[in-house]
C-alpha cells in the first residue's frame, strides 16, 4: 500500500524540489534559458531595439536586471524547496500535503509564465503581448506567495519580493508599451 501512495505522490509533486540545489537550479536555468531563447543574439545584452524604445525614468541601469532575476530565481527556488519539503512530510492526501501540492502547482505556473515574458518581449518584440503575460503572472503569483504563506511564512516571504519586483516590472512594461505604441 505505501508503495501506490508513493506512486501518486510523486505523480503530483516534483521530488526534485527535495534538494535545494536543484529547486534553486530550476528557475536560475530555467530563466537562463528563457533569456537566451528570448534574445538570442544578445549575449544577455539588451537588444539594439530595446535601446530605442522610450522608456520610464524608472528604469534601471541594465545591469540591474540579471543581478535582480538571479536573486529573485534563487529566493522562488529556496521557497519551493520549504515547501516542498512540508509537503513531503505530511501523508498524500492529507489538507497539509494537498494544499502543498496546489501551492506547488501554482509555484509551476508562475514560472512557466515568468519564461514566456522575455520571448514575448524581447524575441518577437511584442511588449502589449509580454504585458499581458505580466498580468497573468502577477495574479499567479500572488497567489502562490498567498498559498506558500499557508505553510511556510519564509516561503511567502521570498515570494513577497518577487510580487514586489514583478509588480514593478509590469510598470516598467506598461510604460514601454504605452509610450512606444
Amino acid at each position: 500500500m505505501a508503495t501506490a501512495h508513493l506512486g501518486i505522490f510523486n505523480h503530483h509533486l516534483p521530488t526534485a524540489l527535495r534538494s535545494l540545489p536543484v529547486a534553486v537550479a530550476i528557475p536560475v536555468a530555467a530563466g537562463l534559458v528563457s533569456g537566451y531563447v528570448g534574445n538570442p543574439r544578445s549575449n544577455f545584452e539588451p537588444a539594439g531595439w530595446y535601446r530605442t524604445l522610450i522608456r520610464s525614468k524608472l528604469t534601471p541601469p541594465n545591469w540591474v536586471f540579471p543581478v535582480a532575476w538571479t536573486a529573485l530565481y534563487t529566493a522562488m527556488g529556496y521557497a519551493s524547496h520549504r515547501v516542498a519539503l512540508i509537503t513531503l512530510s505530511h501523508a498524500p492526501l492529507t489538507p497539509v500535503h494537498t494544499r502543498g501540492v496546489y501551492a506547488l502547482k501554482l509555484y509551476a505556473a508562475q514560472l512557466a509564465l515568468n519564461l514566456v515574458w522575455t520571448p514575448l518581449f524581447f524575441g518577437v518584440r511584442r511588449p502589449g503581448w509580454a504585458l499581458l503575460d505580466l498580468a497573468a503572472l502577477g495574479g499567479t503569483v500572488f497567489a502562490t506567495t498567498f498559498a506558500f504563506n499557508q505553510l511556510d511564512s519564509t516561503a511567502a516571504k521570498c515570494m513577497g519580493v518577487y510580487a514586489a519586483w514583478v509588480t514593478y516590472a509590469g510598470y516598467l512594461n506598461a510604460v514601454v508599451w504605452w509610450k512606444n505604441n
